[in-house]
């Protein structure tokens, strides 16, 4: 990546600490299934911590695509989850 597009992402991340608040994002990942037994290895959770912020979701930034009635109801939130750090 270029400098510039490495100190937007360093901001962004400054930003989401900053404003954020850590949570945890939980997760499977699924088991494996042994063709000759047929038993199935199990499912493993997992948990990560994150960084995120919580916005209320603005109509106006969906679009006609996503217009309240359709994908985005009246209450929706919208997630932003810091990619690194």
């Amino acid at each position: 990546m270029s400098d510039f597009y490495n100190r937007m992402a360093d901001t962004a991340l400054r930003l989401i600490a900053r404003f954020g608040s850590e949570q945890t994002l939980h997760d499977v990942i699924p088991g494996v299934s042994d063709p000759v037994t047929g038993q199935n290895s199990g499912d493993t959770p997992i948990e990560q911590p994150v960084q995120v912020i919580l916005q209320d979701y603005n109509l106006k930034e969906s679009g006609m695509m996503y217009a309240e009635g359709q994908s985005i109801q009246r209450g929706d939130k919208k997630l932003i989850i810091a990619a690194a750090g």
